[in-house]
């Protein structure tokens, strides 16, 4: 029969107690640090996701813009073609306008050209008719001094041979040229002046 005593018996059962609470003391701890170890895990999965859901929207975001700026850069670059479009299509113009304008100078020209020829030619045609009846006129003048001669000299001629004729005491007294009376002398008429007209010269 073992031997037990009675104060070994209270130490074991206050030891068994101590490891007891102990245990159920280190359970508490592993079960408050289980659960901090979950929170934490919860809080980090959390924070993982809502980071992930941020670094999604940046990325979104960044795509939006990069999108942005690639409609951007493509309205651009049309933009820019349209300009130079409207510049080529400008410049077509201007050298349609300039042609056109150069066209109408030298019709301009020509037309001020052939006035001014027809002008001349219609100068020295009014001359040459202005010449051409001047010297008829003289032709005409001259030809009836001649007529007035021939008449003279026939009237004369007739006269001499009317005197011939008649003797001496039938002589009548004549007034030619030479034998009028003084102070009844017929005044000489002026010469009719030639005009002479000088060709204008066409350039």
């Amino acid at each position: 029969m073992p031997y037990y005593s009675f104060g070994s018996t209270s130490a074991a059962a206050t030891s068994s107690k101590y490891a007891q609470a102990q245990e159920v003391e280190h359970q508490r701890v592993l079960k408050l640090n289980s659960d901090k170890v979950k929170e934490l895990e919860d809080e980090l999965q959390l924070e993982q996701g809502e980071r992930e859901h941020i670094l999604d929207s940046e990325k979104q975001l960044l795509q939006e813009k990069d999108d942005m700026v690639k409609r951007a850069q493509a309205q651009e670059a049309e933009h820019q073609q349209v300009l130079e479009l409207k510049n080529k299509r400008i410049k077509e113009l201007s050298d349609q306008l300039q042609a056109t304008t150069q066209a109408v100078d030298r019709h301009r020209q020509a037309e001020d050209q052939h006035q001014v020829t027809a002008i001349e030619r219609a100068d020295y045609e009014r001359l040459k008719r202005d010449k051409e009846e001047k010297n008829e006129l003289i032709r005409a003048t001259e030809a009836k001094k001649e007529a007035e001669r021939e008449k003279r000299r026939a009237r004369k001629a007739e006269q001499e041979a009317a005197l011939a004729e008649a003797g001496p005491a039938d002589t009548i007294p004549l007034y030619g040229p030479r034998n009028r009376p003084k102070g009844k002398t017929k005044p000489t008429p002026p010469p009719v002046p030639q005009t002479v007209c000088k060709k204008r010269r066409l350039d």
